[in-house]
């Protein structure tokens, strides 16, 4: 809604450039200030305000570059469509663009709590284990315990055979 209102705004004597460039800035806001509503309602753990805006910023990019490509799709495929098929291309469209969406929102919640965590970086293979994959396998077995003061010695092998 804030990128369209901002189309709106600036359709009168404003340049194609700067046009753009406040539908764009507009667009990312929209999806910035959505990261931060959800993650607010949907996630149990915390993490402060300076701490989600790269997930945040990540997010509201996103947004706007799905935005776009949205509005690519139904220009040149939507429009050119068939009575017949043009609903159900819609409706496809519309579901790939939802999924995109939240995959988008997981990743950004991820980025951001790497980020928190310091949990970088990390091995890829497994074999040479760093400070901080000791300290995710730390975090991961203390989320598992269900009895309250379990006491638990983890030890992890630097490289493990």
């Amino acid at each position: 809604m804030l990128s369209g209102a901002g189309r709106w705004l600036l359709a009168g004597d404003a340049s194609q450039a700067l046009r753009w460039f406040m539908s764009a800035a507009l667009a990312i806001l929209a999806g910035a200030v959505g990261y931060l509503g959800l993650h607010a309602v949907l996630c149990a753990r915390k993490i402060p305000l300076r701490n989600q805006l790269p997930g945040a910023l990540a997010t509201g990019v996103g947004w706007w570059a799905l935005q776009s490509l949205g509005g690519f799709y139904v220009t040149r495929i939507v429009t050119q469509s068939s009575d017949t098929y043009g609903v159900f291309v819609l409706v496809l469209g519309l579901l790939s663009w939802s999924y995109l969406l939240g995959t988008l929102y997981l990743y950004s919640v991820e980025f951001a709590a790497v980020l928190y965590d310091k949990r970088w970086p990390r091995s890829l293979s497994g074999r040479d284990l760093t400070d901080q994959d000791q300290a995710a396998f730390e975090a991961l077995s203390h989320r598992e315990v269900r009895v309250r003061g379990t006491q638990m010695n983890i030890e992890v092998p630097r490289n493990p055979e």
